[in-house]
């Protein structure tokens, strides 16, 4: 039979099991497999006893679950995950202010431009639409640069990670989604200040 009987990562290898009564030479241990209902914690102390019955003078070393010994199993893989999280988070929040800061300062730049457009006839939602465009248009190319990173990386990066598909559409899908709405986010307050500009005032600006 294939299987994996020592780490989650390693490939599969062909094995064969014999009964514990029949002697082996070389093997001093042996795992029990208890497949149960229910939570299968409050079994512990049944299976030692079991087991002692069955031979006092076995030494049961532990009992854990099987979800126990995968969780051991990918201790770093959860650690790499959990500061991957931590730090993506930063990047999101240092990506949102950046955007923040270049419409800012472009929309205080393009006062009398965007003033020109108000006494032409330009209504306030087409304003705030013109803003709101540019930032989706700066946060696509950097999406873009990011995906075709991310396809390059991940053959690379998933071998870090037990589990991971390098190209899981979902979570592409979901990464660009969650940057575009960011980018909404960061351009709102910019969009709303260009909207509400004041096309006198912005006239006599310069």
């Amino acid at each position: 039979r294939d299987t994996r009987d020592h780490d989650v990562r390693e490939k599969p290898w062909r094995r064969f099991y014999v009964s514990y009564l029949q002697p082996v030479d070389g093997i001093t241990t042996a795992n029990f497999e208890v497949r149960a209902n229910g939570n299968p914690t409050a079994l512990f102390s049944a299976i030692r006893g079991e087991i002692g019955r069955f031979d006092p003078k076995l030494t049961i070393l532990s009992v854990k679950t099987a979800q126990a010994l995968v969780d051991e199993n990918i201790v770093a893989e959860r650690l790499i995950a959990k500061f991957s999280t931590l730090f993506g988070a930063l990047t999101v929040l240092l990506a949102a202010i950046g955007l923040y800061g270049v419409m800012s300062y472009a929309v205080a730049r393009r006062t009398s431009e965007i003033g020109i457009r108000m006494a032409l006839g330009a209504r306030q939602g087409t304003v705030a639409s013109m803003v709101l465009g540019e930032i989706l248009v700066l946060a696509a190319i950097g999406c873009g640069f990011g995906l075709v990173s991310a396809l390059v990386l991940a053959r690379y990066v998933s071998g870090l990670v037990f589990g991971l598909t390098p190209t899981e559409p979902l979570t592409f899908a979901g990464s660009i989604t969650l940057l575009l709405a960011v980018a909404l986010l960061s351009g709102y307050l910019p969009a709303r200040r260009a909207a509400r500009i004041d096309p006198v005032v912005a006239l006599r600006h310069d």
